[in-house]
């Protein structure tokens, strides 16, 4: 394939080719105008952090709600709105949330990236150390690979982590 930049043509080679397209929200034509329940722009359901949504005694969660596009977070709103439902606080504010892409190996990540700390103006340095040392992976056999971590100068907090 060639790929034309700024600067140029180059040519790319491959085996295989990964296209992400995205996902639109199944939201339309359901009857949600009869209930009073708000559309964002994008045609998500309007939710605020506790994932209630405009209308009184109606929730929302999930890929629908706008929430990251995992099973794990659609699980963690589930958490939200059960604890809710019976009494709790919990809401989505400040929750990290691990964002994965299942290829062999698996590539994650979670808490703050590179770019991120330093727009917050966070002095960082990445920590590496190879799969064969980290429990999980070796655990599971699948030790190709290196962890990361995303330590702070200042106080060797991690604040983010990479596989």
């Amino acid at each position: 394939m060639t790929l034309a930049t700024s600067t140029g043509t180059s040519l790319l080679e491959g085996s295989d080719i990964l296209v992400a397209i995205g996902r639109i929200p199944n939201t339309q034509n359901v009857g949600l105008d009869k209930t009073g329940v708000s559309l964002d722009a994008r045609g998500y359901i309007r939710v605020n952090e506790r994932l209630e949504t405009t209308a009184p005694g109606i929730w929302a969660l999930g890929e629908c709600a706008g929430s990251p596009q995992f099973t794990h977070v659609s699980e963690d709103d589930f958490r939200i709105v059960q604890a809710n439902l019976h009494g709790g606080s919990r809401n989505t504010r400040d929750r990290l949330i691990l964002f994965c892409l299942f290829t062999d190996p698996e590539i994650a990540r979670v808490g703050l990236n590179e770019n991120e700390a330093v727009a917050g103006a966070t002095h960082t340095a990445w920590r590496s150390c190879p799969s064969t040392r980290c429990f999980a992976p070796v655990h599971c056999r699948k030790t190709r690979g290196f962890m990361n971590a995303l330590v702070s100068y200042d106080s060797d907090e991690i604040l983010g982590s990479r596989q």
